[in-house]
């Protein structure tokens, strides 16, 4: 069962889930176009970035903000989310499925300006910085 941490978090650990859904296939091709999706949207902020690290701040947020609504950041990243929640949602027990939803549930979603997560799920090899799930 998930526990709960001091914080309110519920932690899940790999033993939460039957043997049989700890491992998780996915097809090369996808693999890679989930890759090639995530450099693009990465690397082009990047680009913006380095691009208005001297200007017009205005103009930087104005050209971020054209950047992920014309080109559709959302739909890509929603994308994104499909491709690795298939192969992992069919192989779910319904308490497998359970635990997968207390874990959502302890996302700080956005909800008002000035929200901020500073929570990593993935270890940041930059900074090596890992938070538990």
């Amino acid at each position: 069962m998930p526990e709960q941490s001091g914080k309110g978090d519920v932690i899940i650990k790999m033993h939460d889930f039957l043997k049989e859904n700890i491992k998780i296939k996915y097809k090369r091709k996808e693999i890679l176009a989930v890759l090639m999706e995530l450099d693009y949207i990465l690397c082009s902020l990047h680009y913006m970035g380095s691009f208005y690290c001297d200007k017009d701040r205005d103009q930087y947020e104005k050209e971020t903000t054209r950047f992920i609504d014309d080109n559709l950041i959302c739909n890509r990243l929603a994308s994104i989310r499909y491709v690795l929640s298939v192969s992992f949602d069919e192989g779910l027990s319904e308490n497998d499925a359970d635990n997968l939803e207390k874990v959502f549930e302890t996302i700080p979603y956005w909800k008002k300006p000035g929200d901020l997560c500073d929570k990593f799920w993935i270890k940041d090899p930059y900074n090596n910085r890992e938070d538990d799930i």
